[in-house]
């Protein structure tokens, strides 16, 4: 089943009508539409029924599939030709009639339906309505339509602008877009125009004829013996030849009085000329005027034997010799206005610049125009006349004024030119005012041209009618390039001198003037009204009051500044601003002023060289030969700057006494100025090859006091390098080649110099973080790196090639002497000094707490025990601290010397191993008085700080033994403890041996004689207890251990 009908909107909303279903959804579609076209929706049946034809159903089909021949197919409801019905009727009824179009033509409108598919694609049957199927409207007058849908939705469309019209023009410019707009008006005007011309020409005067039998020439033959027939043929032969006269002398005068100025209305006039002509051609041709023509020659030929009078048949003859007059004048009206369309269509393509063109456009093409038009007077039949090449002349001449106002105005109003930018519509101006003299200028040389040939056709027309508009409109133009020019001056000195006092009011009674003249609202390009010409003047007389303040203030300003350079400036400011009036003469005087102003400033330069030369002053980072140079310059400069500017002024050309004077002085300055920089560039070429032989000293030099290493460098170097870039970016002196190189290698230079002070730098850091007890060890390694250095400071210069390779050598020895020095500082800082101070700080007895007493039967016991787990620690950390020893000796024997360098001697070896031995014995010896010390001050018996006894170590008790009173446990108890402690105190050191420090360690001995066996040392040296028991120290405190115990007993006793 065929889904609904759907709304379908053309010239306006269409009903919806139910379809059969016996139709496919496409063709109830196609039906509907038909009828909604029609109006004939109450006959959607009998529209149906003509579809489903089989013809036009094999039609619809094949239009449909796509196996016709055609994209289009159309519906026409119109009366057939030559069609009558069974009945004899005349008038035939309308009938649907679905057609291709190639037989029948519209009478009315005709409804079509075109493909927007491929060919090769079939229309779907079972959709509705898609794109694939466009539907439309067409009437009889098909250009008509063509002419209105272009002029009235088409051209609108392009010629708006880009932004609005929603074009995409794409990479399309301005000259091709206006191009294609200027052809497609064209045709849209030319298409209008010739629609007009087949729907018009001339309408002959109709008569009531009597209707010629079939038998015409039996017709003719009985019309001249009737008198009144003849009459009324003759009359209405009269009123044609009227009519046609009437209308080809309305033709001349529409060309004389036409409204278009340009001479593309001529051309258009005369090829509509050529169609009504045409027209009344066609006219004559129609079967009336045949009828007339026929029966009035019938008559002439008759010799008296018909019944008219004599009167009347000289009455027709007189009216035929008219029309043959009035046929005589036809055809030499068409053959004028053919002969006239043919020579001026040559000019179409070059006065089609006057439309779409520009001024400067139209200047290129007038060659071709004036040759265009020589060769339309020289050989046309009918145009060579003076009045039609005048009146042609005169229509480009106003089509080009119009050009030169559309130029100007951009299409804008006239008032909008007080909007436009004074210095771009005086440029406009400028053009339409060329275009006028090569105008007539390529007139000239065209009229100069033909009188070279006297036999031939001459210019002799009247330029005062060709060009008198186009001047007087010149004429308009130069004071309107005179006034904006004024304008554009006093514009520019409220935006180039709105910083001088006084200037503002002057513009502000210039913007008075120019409004007050705006306000008179005259059409500037009208050059036809002298009310302007009056206020012109009236204005020109306030701008020359106007100037002569302006030439007041400008005096004042000159008379307020002394310096050349700066009156030099504003004299160029004023003259790039007032370029035109009485004010200019006057800007050239001030030349004189200003010159004798810089005779004064000569002097006072003068003086400041003889005060400062022999010490310039020199500019922040200069160095002396370029600053003295540049300071010169800058003298030199402040006198030539100005000088150049006076050079070509006929005030210093004058030849003057005071004129010469001046020039005098300049010269002898600028002489003494450039004698004075020769000088030193001179003094700087000299000292060249002294500077460059610096390059020759070695890289590094060793002070002979402190015995430092330095980077020998000679200064001399770099301040020839800062010389020669500063003159060379002053510019203006010849580099030496021998400087050049020099500043080339300055990055080289200065890089080899940072290398070398950081790798010092480096190597100082790392010789000064030896240790002193290892200094010795470690001085064949610091000769190894010296002997690295050594090159620096004997053999390599600073043009050595293979620098870069010295400074990477040095610094992997320097690299390989650091990791040496960390290792060896860290074997001693971790594992020898650390142990030496956690020997040195062990306690070797358990002493209780002050807040505990000790039991005087154990007190030794737990002595002896703390002494021996302590001994055994500390004999642990002897091995450590001797086994650190030894492989700080190897890692320094182990490191690579070079073969030059004496090696690492054996006693110091041994010295080192003595050292730290004996450090060893102090840190026992440490620990042995501290632990003995421990013991002293809990045995103390003096008071402390606050009054109170210090805390008991022992708890004895007073007994009564039967004689008196004993402690209990005795003195001598706590004596022989105190004594057993203390002993047991010094016999840690009889467990603690003493170093080999005679013989060389194994592993040391190996590295430096790998190929001996290695020596056997002597074996123990014994223990340090004997060293410890004979310290004074330690006999010291054991005797005051004793003492303070005795002390106890006396006062016990």
């Amino acid at each position: 089943r065929a889904p609904p009908a759907r709304w379908w909107s053309h010239a306006g909303a269409r009903r919806r009508v139910r379809q059969p279903m016996t139709l496919t959804p496409r063709i109830s579609w196609i039906v509907q539409n038909v009828a909604s076209a029609f109006e004939k929706e109450d006959e959607v049946v009998q529209i149906e029924a003509t579809v489903l034809e089989v013809v036009n159903l094999k039609k619809l089909n094949e239009f449909l599939e796509g196996r016709s021949k055609h994209s289009h197919l159309f519906f026409f409801y119109q009366r057939p030709d030559g069609f009558q019905d069974d009945c004899g009727d005349s008038e035939p009824k309308p009938r649907l009639t679905m057609t291709t179009g190639e037989r029948e033509s519209i009478k009315s409108f005709a409804v079509f339906f075109l493909r927007n598919a491929p060919a090769d694609r079939r229309i779907r049957h079972d959709v509705y309505s898609d794109h694939d199927l466009i539907f439309g409207e067409v009437k009889q007058d098909l250009l008509g339509s063509l002419a209105n849908t272009l002029s009235e939705v088409f051209l609108p469309i392009v010629a708006r602008p880009q932004s609005d019209s929603g074009i995409a023009w794409g990479e399309c410019d301005k000259e091709q877009r206006a191009e294609f707009l200027g052809s497609f008006e064209t045709f849209a005007a030319e298409l209008s125009e010739a629609i007009g011309a087949l729907s018009g020409g001339i309408v002959l005067t109709k008569m009531d004829l009597p209707e010629p039998t079939p038998d015409a020439r039996g017709s003719y033959e009985t019309a001249k013996d009737t008198p009144e027939a003849v009459e009324q043929y003759s009359r209405m032969l009269e009123v044609w030849c009227r009519d046609i006269e009437t209308f080809l002398e309305e033709n001349l005068d529409q060309q004389r009085d036409g409204s278009e100025p340009g001479p593309r209305m001529e051309l258009e006039y005369w090829r509509g000329r050529v169609q009504k002509i045409t027209s009344i051609t066609e006219k004559l041709k129609t079967q009336e005027c045949k009828t007339v023509f026929s029966a009035l020659y019938t008559v002439t030929r008759d010799q008296g034997q018909g019944s008219l009078m004599p009167k009347s048949r000289q009455t027709v003859f007189n009216t035929l010799r008219r029309w043959k007059q009035i046929d005589i004048s036809i055809t030499e009206a068409f053959n004028e206005a053919k002969d006239n369309v043919k020579y001026l269509t040559t000019l179409e393509k070059f006065i089609e610049p006057l439309y779409t063109g520009t001024p400067a456009n139209i200047i290129d093409t007038l060659p071709a125009l004036l040759n265009s038009l020589k060769m339309i007077h020289t050989i046309a039949r009918y145009y060579n006349t003076s009045e039609r090449m005048t009146l042609l002349f005169t229509k480009i001449t106003n089509q080009m004024i119009t050009n030169c106002k559309a130029c100007i105005l951009h299409g804008d109003e006239v008032q909008a030119l007080w909007d436009q930018h004074p210095r771009d519509l005086i440029k406009n101006l400028e053009v339409c005012l060329k275009l006028n003299e090569a105008y007539q200028e390529h007139y000239r040389i065209t009229k100069d041209k033909l009188l070279t040939l006297p036999k031939g056709k001459q210019f002799d027309f009247s330029e005062t009618l060709i060009f008198g508009r186009f001047d007087l409109f010149c004429r308009r133009l130069v004071k309107l390039i005179d006034m904006f020019s004024t304008i554009h001056q006093f514009s520019m000195l409220s935006v180039h001198l709105k910083s001088m006092d006084g200037i503002h009011a002057l513009v502000g009674a210039f913007r008075t003037i120019v409004e007050d003249f705006r306000r008179k609202q005259h059409d500037l390009l009208e050059f036809l009204n002298n009310r302007f010409d009056r206020d012109y003047v009236e204005f020109n007389v306030r701008i020359a009051d106007l100037e002569g303040a302006l030439q007041e203030f400008i005096n004042q300003s000159f008379a307020s500044i002394t310096s050349t350079e700066r009156s030099i400036d504003l004299l160029g400011k004023f003259k790039r601003i007032l370029q035109y009036g009485s004010l200019r003469t006057d800007l050239e005087s001030k030349f004189g002023v200003i010159f004798h102003n810089f005779g004064q400033e000569l002097s006072m330069i003068q003086d400041v060289y003889e005060k400062h030369k022999s010490q310039p002053p020199l500019v922040r980072n200069m160095p002396p030969v370029a600053g003295n140079i540049l300071w010169a310059r800058h003298l030199l400069r402040r006198i030539m700057d100005p000088m150049r500017r006076f050079h070509n002024n006929p005030v210093v050309l004058s030849g003057s006494r005071e004129t010469k004077k001046i020039t005098r002085t300049y010269n002898k300055l600028a002489k003494t100025l450039v004698e004075f920089e020769i000088v030193w560039y001179q003094a700087w070429v000299n000292s060249i090859e002294a500077a460059k032989s610096g390059l020759q000293a070695t890289l590094i030099v060793k002070h002979p006091e402190d015995g430092k290493h330095h980077v020998n460098f000679d200064w001399e170097i770099l301040q020839l390098i800062r010389e020669t870039r500063c003159l060379d970016w002053m510019g203006g002196v010849e580099i030496k080649e021998s400087a050049k190189l020099i500043l080339v290698q300055e990055a080289k230079f200065k890089v080899y110099y940072d290398e070398l002070s950081h790798l010092l730098r480096e190597y100082r850091r790392v010789t000064q973080s030896v240790r002193p007890i290892a200094s010795n060890l470690l001085r064949p390694h610091l000769d190894n790196l010296e002997f690295q250095l050594r090159p620096g400071m004997v053999n390599l210069t600073w043009t050595s090639m293979n620098i870069d390779g010295y400074i990477r050598c040095v610094w992997e020895s320097l690299a390989k002497l650091e990791q040496l020095v960390l290792t060896v500082n860290d074997i001693m800082e971790n594992r020898i000094d650390a142990n030496l101070r956690l020997v040195s700080r062990v306690l070797l007895v358990d002493i209780p707490p002050d807040y505990q007493l000790a039991n005087l039967d154990d007190f030794v016991d737990i002595q002896e025990a703390q002494v021996r787990e302590m001994t055994t620690w500390v004999t642990a950390k002897n091995y450590e601290i001797e086994a650190a020893v030894n492989d700080l000796l190897a890692v320094i024997v182990a490191f690579p010397l070079d073969s030059h360098i004496r090696g690492i001697s054996e006693s110091e070896i041994i010295k080192v191993k003595a050292h730290y031995n004996w450090s060893m014995y102090q840190s026992l010896l440490t620990a042995t008085k501290r632990s003995l010390q421990r013991i002293k001050e809990r045995l103390s018996v003096r008071s402390q700080p606050d009054g109170t006894l210090p805390p008991p170590l022992f708890d004895v008790e007073l007994q009564l033994d039967g004689l008196g009173v004993c402690l209990q446990p005795s003195i001598d108890d706590v004596q022989k403890a105190i004594t057993d402690s203390a002993v047991a105190v010094l016999k840690c050191s009889k467990m603690i041996e003493a170093w080999d420090t005679v013989t060389i360690p194994r592993n040391v001995q190996l590295l430096l004689n790998p190929n001996l066996p290695p020596v056997r040392g002597t074996g123990s040296q014994g223990t340090l207890y004997d060293r410890v028991a004979q310290d004074r120290e330690i006999l010291k405190v054991v005797l005051l251990l004793s003492g303070s115990i005795q002390s106890a007993r006396t006062e016990c006793d």
